[in-house]
């Protein structure tokens, strides 16, 4: 998630809390983070089972099996700057 598509969501709900959104605008909020919730919520997955398999590989792994490892997580954290999510 990007920069300016945090700032445009905190922008929505705010606009919301001061009163000032229709109800369709409403709507396009809900949709807007349960789509940040999915998204977030199958990265935290990903992370979970590369974090397990470090676990696991530290110590007892090849050095670039670990590697490997830590820079599939780097990419995972490096997709949310972008807008690729």
């Amino acid at each position: 998630m990007t920069a300016s598509e945090i700032d445009a969501i905190m922008f929505e709900a705010e606009s919301c809390a001061e009163g000032e959104c229709a109800l369709d605008e409403v709507e396009s909020l809900i949709n807007s983070l349960q789509n940040q919730q999915s998204l977030l919520s199958k990265r935290i997955s990903e992370i979970d089972g590369l974090v397990k398999t470090l676990e696991e590989a530290n110590g007892t792994a090849p050095v670039d099996e670990v590697r490997e490892t830590v820079r599939a997580i780097f990419r995972i954290f490096a997709l949310g700057v972008s807008s690729d999510v």
